[in-house]
């Protein structure tokens, strides 16, 4: 599963989608980047601060456990 997959509501939609073929799938995800803000919904999972916030992303806190999802 891909990055936007291991978020817990990405995750539903990606089950949810798995029994669709591949060409529908893509069709959905192009249409979810063109129509909604992936920042509403992405989770940051490597990189840099500087380049995640380059890119509008806020910078995960260390101090809050994120999701093993």
């Amino acid at each position: 599963m891909g990055a936007l997959a291991t978020h817990p509501a990405g995750l539903a939609r990606t089950r949810a989608r798995a029994a669709h073929p591949p060409e529908a799938r893509a069709a959905a995800a192009l249409h979810r980047l063109a129509e909604e803000d992936p920042k509403c919904y992405a989770q940051i999972c490597g990189g840099s601060r500087e380049r995640a916030e380059e890119l509008g992303f806020p910078w995960p806190d260390d101090t809050v456990p994120r999701s093993t999802n």
